[in-house]
C-alpha cells in the first residue's frame, strides 16, 4: 500500500512541479484530461468491460453511487442551511460534497490497491452512477443557482456525447465476441495509460493558493466528502451484505475527494470557482492521509 501511495504522490507532484516551474503551459491540465478521457479511458473501459465476467449483482454498483452522491447533497445542504448560505455559494457547496474524483484518482486507487477485478466494478460505479449523476443531477444544481441554465434537451446531447459512456455500451454489447489479439493489445496499451496520467494530471490541477479561499467550509466539504460518506455507503455496504470486493470498491471510490469537473461546472454556470480550486485541493491532500485508513478497515477478513 505505501508503494501504492507514494507513486500517486509522486506522479501528482511531478505533474504540480511542471506547471509550477512553468515547464508546461498554465492550461495544459485541462489539454491533458481532454487526451485521458478521449483516447486513454475509453479503451480502458472497453477492454475491461470486454473482458468481464458479471452477474446482475454488479448492479450494487451504481447503486452505491447514487446513495453516496444523495447522502453527500443532504449533509451539504443541510449544513449550508444552517449557515445561511446564498444560492450560489449553495450550489458549489453541493457540488464540492457530493460529486468525486471517482475517475481521475479512483481507478488509479482501486487499481493500486486491489486487482483488475475490482477496477471493473469501479468502472460500473463510476460511469453508471458518480458519472450520470454529475451531468445530470450536478448541471441542474449548477443551473438552478446560475442564469445559464440548461435544458434538460441539452444535458442529454452532452451525455451521449461522451467517449466513455459508448465504450462502456460497446464493451458490454461485444462481451463473448472474439476480437482479432493485436488490436486487443493496442487497446490494453492505450488503456493502461490512464492511470499514470490520471495521476499527472491531478498535479497539473492542483493550485495550493487556494486552500485559504473560505477555508472554514472548505474543510466542511472535505469532511463530508472523505468521511461522512464513506462511512455510510460502508455501512449500507456491510447491511445489504454485499461481497467484500463489492465493499472495497464501493467505500474506496465514495472517499474520493472532490472531482475536477466541479471546477467545469463552476466556471460554466458562473459559481464561485475559487471555492471549487480550494475544495479539489484540500480533499486531494486529506485524502491521502484518510484512503489508507479506509484500506486497513476494508482489509480485515469481515
Amino acid at each position: 500500500m505505501n508503494e501504492i501511495v507514494g507513486l500517486i504522490l509522486l506522479l501528482a507532484a511531478g505533474g504540480y512541479a511542471l506547471r509550477k516551474f512553468g515547464l508546461v503551459r498554465p492550461d495544459a491540465a485541462r489539454d491533458l484530461n481532454q487526451i485521458i478521457l478521449y483516447l486513454f479511458l475509453p479503451a480502458l473501459i472497453f477492454t475491461l468491460l470486454h473482458k468481464a465476467h458479471l452477474a446482475w449483482k454488479v448492479a450494487a454498483m451504481p447503486a452505491m453511487a447514487w446513495l453516496a452522491v444523495g447522502v453527500g447533497l443532504l449533509a451539504a445542504f443541510l449544513v449550508g442551511k444552517l449557515l445561511r448560505l446564498p444560492p450560489a455559494l449553495m450550489a458549489t457547496f453541493l457540488l464540492t460534497s457530493a460529486m468525486g474524483n471517482t475517475t481521475f484518482l479512483g481507478y488509479p486507487i482501486v487499481r493500486g490497491f486491489y486487482d483488475q477485478a475490482h477496477l471493473t466494478l469501479a468502472i460500473l460505479y463510476d460511469l453508471l452512477g458518480s458519472t450520470l449523476a454529475v451531468n445530470t443531477v450536478g448541471m441542474a444544481i449548477a443551473g438552478g443557482a446560475s442564469s445559464r441554465g440548461m435544458a434538460p434537451g441539452a444535458i442529454a446531447r452532452r451525455l451521449l456525447a461522451m467517449p466513455v459512456l459508448w465504450a462502456l455500451v460497446l464493451g458490454l454489447a461485444t462481451r463473448g465476441i472474439g476480437i482479432p489479439a493485436p488490436v486487443e493489445r493496442l487497446l490494453e496499451g492505450v488503456g493502461n495509460l490512464t492511470v499514470p496520467m490520471s495521476m499527472v494530471t491531478m498535479g497539473l490541477a492542483l493550485r495550493i493558493s487556494h486552500l485559504r479561499h473560505r477555508w472554514r467550509l472548505v474543510l466542511a466539504s472535505a469532511g463530508i466528502k472523505l468521511m461522512a460518506i464513506p462511512v455510510v455507503v460502508w455501512m449500507a455496504a456491510r447491511v445489504l451484505g454485499l461481497p467484500l470486493a463489492f465493499q472495497q470498491s464501493a467505500v474506496l471510490e465514495s472517499a474520493m475527494p472532490t472531482m475536477f469537473y466541479a471546477l467545469n461546472l463552476a466556471i460554466f454556470f458562473d459559481l464561485d470557482a475559487a471555492f471549487v480550486l480550494g475544495a479539489i485541493a484540500v480533499s486531494s491532500l486529506l485524502c491521502m492521509a484518510t484512503l489508507p485508513w479506509w484500506f486497513w478497515l476494508l482489509g480485515r477478513p469481515w
